[in-house]
């Protein structure tokens, strides 16, 4: 089976916590994985995951502050 750029990018979509947190960055701004953490109520691990597939699909971005990482919807 050939692999495309599509599958990922609808896999992404098609998973509830991923949809949870681009719901919860569009509504409240930018936040940390803490933030997203502790507001979704999900383990570190779960949203650091998460967090690099949505970067993948360029669904977020992500800005450095310090140690920590800064995500917000990528408005593009």
């Amino acid at each position: 089976m050939l692999y495309t750029p599509f599958e990922d990018f609808f896999t992404v979509l098609g998973n509830k916590q991923r949809v949870k947190i681009i719901q919860y960055l569009d509504r409240e701004g930018s936040k940390s994985v803490s933030d997203i953490c502790q507001k979704l109520e999900m383990e570190q691990s779960a949203v650091s995951h998460n967090m690099r597939r949505l970067l993948r699909c360029h669904f977020v971005e992500v800005q450095r502050d310090g140690k920590e990482r800064i995500y917000r919807v990528n408005e593009d």
